[in-house]
């Protein structure tokens, strides 16, 4: 499977659609149950270590510095939004 994302290449000097390839999930699901859950930890190593995403024309990567750092921001947001609606609830 193939995700994509836009971005500006600076080694092209423009907007290009990069690529990476990701892990195929069906597969991973089907040999979770065939071998009842012994394949899990090789199915979360994958997809942790991901590809990171190309340009298309050069090769040049994007760093997964600024993914991690985002999905951390989403983790925080939804962190703070979670105990809000706690609080919130416990006081009504």
């Amino acid at each position: 499977m193939i995700a994509e994302r836009r971005g500006y290449c600076p080694d092209c000097q423009k907007h290009v659609l990069y690529r990476r390839t990701t892990p195929n999930h069906i597969l991973h699901l089907i040999l979770s149950v065939i071998t009842a859950g012994l394949w899990l930890p090789v199915w979360i190593m994958v997809c942790c270590v991901q590809k990171p995403f190309r340009c298309p024309n050069c090769g040049h990567a994007i760093s997964h510095v600024w993914i991690l750092v985002g999905l951390l921001g989403v983790v925080i947001v939804g962190m703070g939004a979670l105990h809000l609606w706690i609080n919130y609830s416990v006081i009504r």
